[in-house]
């Protein structure tokens, strides 16, 4: 995924003129990253966290363009990640103190023996508790979940799309795999201490979310908005502490990060042909009257984060109610079902702008021209490019083809073609049976 943030930075980098510094700070970034997802000691993943921390702040400054913008975002990503980092180091001393260790198979086997001879009082569950609760905020203050939220709409507002790419996607879901990892692992068998923080903060990040998103007229803070709620699903599943719920959110997660990088691309894609800064609904108006395929395939996209069939979306949100209701959270599950129909307004705005106002008499469309490449590669991506409608009718050559066209080109024939058909098929018991047999059972 970092190469492919750097391959669709062409606009970024050359309106920046940072060639050299921006590729070498995501080749950093992703080795930090696989360091945190291979690790299993708290310790670690937090010095990698912080060090991914430092990172991001340098790519939010590198951003010339509204640079005031930027150096503010910087500014509050930084204050906040202190406050973050002062609330899981805190939680990770207080675990070495009473525990000894924090490795997280030695932390699993001390709480699992402890918890099946039921030796806790009610003041150790207390402490437990707290130290639970200090840990999981200070991961939420990094995933913008509630309380941690408020940063979010601002510093996303001041991103430029290459490192929103890398903030809002690829980042939060190394940090949801981290949040998976502790409670598969470590701290699976003392849910009780945890799962009604993680309930109330995932609770309120889904109606904070939708409401903060209904008033939105800039699209960054759309998707800071749009990205807390999305978060709150994969988070309230992860309450529920079931094996079931842990694979639906595994799944929420690939198809939230499908569909993200894919609604990314398409607006970046937008910017980067026409020469423009994508900041409002309004700059999206009559995209249906100068490229029918390229603005349907956005709805589609648009329609999918809503959670309307026959989208991925609505596969995602459908195992969402399915396992709540299976877990008997019934109250949850009105609710949300209430905040789903509240948030198709939101995307349905958006797409109002998309494909209903007023014609304009400006047809003038400005493309990117790379040099003329002769490859069966490029005829597939050229057709593609073609079919999608992300080159303009009567220009299917090489030179009118950039990378993120062709990405763009590759997941609307994936997202028809494979994706779909792999969502009806395959279903979410195979995939729980699948990762009962060859995960669960190793950590359990």
């Amino acid at each position: 995924m970092s190469i492919l943030t750097i391959f669709s930075s062409s606009f970024f980098i050359k309106s920046s003129k940072i060639f050299l510094e921006y590729p070498s700070l995501l080749i950093i970034t992703t080795f930090f990253l696989f360091i945190i997802l291979s690790s299993l000691d708290l310790f670690i993943i937090f010095l990698c966290l912080e060090s991914l921390t430092f990172i991001t702040i340098i790519l939010i400054l590198l951003s010339e363009f509204q640079k005031n913008i930027a150096l503010e975002a910087g500014l509050k990503y930084f204050y906040l990640s202190i406050i973050s980092a002062t609330f899981i180091l805190l939680s990770i001393s207080l675990l070495q103190g009473i525990f000894g260790s924090t490795n997280l198979l030695v932390l699993k086997n001390v709480l699992k023996g402890i918890s099946s001879v039921h030796i806790l009082t009610h003041i150790n569950i207390f402490i437990l508790s707290f130290i639970m609760a200090l840990l999981f905020i200070g991961f939420f203050f990094k995933l913008t979940i509630f309380p941690g939220h408020m940063w979010a709409p601002d510093v996303y507002e001041g991103l430029s799309w290459p490192v929103l790419f890398y903030i809002g996607i690829i980042f939060k879901i190394v940090l949801l795999f981290i949040i998976i990892k502790l409670i598969m692992i470590t701290f699976f068998h003392v849910s009780y201490t945890w799962n009604f923080i993680v309930w109330f903060c995932s609770f309120l990040s889904i109606l904070i979310g939708t409401l903060g998103a209904l008033i939105q007229n800039k699209i960054k803070k759309f998707i800071a908005y749009s990205s807390i709620t999305h978060l709150g699903y994969i988070l309230i599943n992860l309450s529920v502490n079931t094996y079931w719920g842990i694979v639906v959110s595994i799944g929420y997660i690939l198809i939230y990060f499908y569909t993200s990088v894919f609604f990314i691309l398409l607006v970046s894609n937008i910017q980067s042909y026409s020469y423009r800064n994508v900041y409002y609904f309004s700059d999206l108006k009559n995209i249906f009257f100068y490229n029918k395929k390229f603005a349907f395939i956005l709805a589609i996209v648009l329609l999918s984060f809503a959670g309307l069939p026959p989208t991925l979306g609505f596969f995602a949100k459908y195992w969402v109610f399915y396992n709540l209701v299976k877990s008997k959270y019934y109250f949850t599950t009105i609710i949300l079902l209430i905040n789903t129909l509240l948030s198709t307004f939101y995307y349905l705005k958006l797409i109002k702008h998309i494909f209903f106002y007023d014609y304009t008499k400006n047809k003038k469309k400005a493309t990117l021209i790379i040099p003329h490449v002769k490859s069966k590669f490029l005829d597939i991506a050229d057709y593609l490019c073609w079919i999608t409608g992300t080159t303009e009718p009567g220009m299917r050559t090489f030179k009118y083809i950039n990378f993120s066209s062709f990405i763009i080109s590759f997941n609307s024939f994936t997202f028809w073609v494979i994706i779909i058909p792999f969502i009806w098929v395959i279903n979410f018991n195979q995939l729980y049976n699948l990762l009962l047999n060859n995960l669960f059972l190793y950590y359990f």
